[in-house]
């Protein structure tokens, strides 16, 4: 028997735990500051991931409208950053 780190035993644990995609969609709402831009990112708020979609909460109409036609740009960062397509869509709410 090998001897693992901790941090391999954690997620193996998480895994086993059905916890690991739920780890995944927090850091996706944790990391969306970073991964959207200062400008975005004072302007929104992400709020979950559901089901594949982040929800995230938008200052005012304009901003929505805009961000709706970058959505597919942000999910390719998104996706991208987190190493594998957790995304399937974002909603500007």
């Amino acid at each position: 028997m090998r001897a693992v780190s901790i941090g391999e035993a954690l997620a193996g644990f998480f895994r086993s735990q059905g916890l690991e995609k739920r780890i995944r969609e927090a850091d996706i709402v944790r990391l969306w500051p970073e991964i959207s831009g200062e400008i975005i990112a004072e302007r929104t708020e992400a709020q979950k991931v559901r089901d594949g979609i982040l929800y995230v909460k938008v200052l005012d109409a304009v901003w929505r409208n805009e961000l709706t036609y970058l959505r597919f740009e942000l999910m390719k960062k998104i996706n991208k950053r987190m190493g594998k397509s957790l995304l399937q869509d974002i909603k500007f709410i």
